[in-house]
C-alpha cells in the first residue's frame, strides 16, 4: 500500500495491490481518536487499484488508514490534512 503526498493540500491517492488468492479486503480511514471516518471495500484483486481521497471531505487533522485483507490488519499509515 503506497500513498503519494503524506500531507495533502487538496487530494491524495493510495495505491494498493491485493493478490487474487485473497477473498476480501478493505481500507479503513480513522481519526486520531480511532473513530472510523471511511470504510472502503476493495473489489479489485490481481491488479493495482487506487483510492482517491479529497481534502474537501476531511477536516484539517491527522488521520490513519489501514489495509485489512481477509480480516487481518496488514499495514497502517498516517495521513495529515492541512
Amino acid at each position: 500500500m503506497q500513498q503519494f503526498n503524506c500531507c495533502i493540500v487538496s487530494q491524495t491517492s493510495i495505491k494498493y495491490f491485493i493478490p487474487v488468492k485473497y477473498h476480501s479486503a478493505k481500507i479503513v480511514v480513522t481519526s486520531s481518536l480511532g473513530q472510523v471516518i471511511y470504510n472502503f471495500p476493495i473489489t479489485t484483486f490481481g491488479e493495482e487499484g487506487t483510492l482517491d481521497l479529497s481534502k474537501s471531505n476531511l477536516q484539517s487533522a491527522i488521520y490513519y488508514y489501514t489495509l485489512y485483507v481477509d480480516s487481518k490488519k496488514i499495514d497502517t499509515k498516517r495521513l495529515v490534512i492541512k
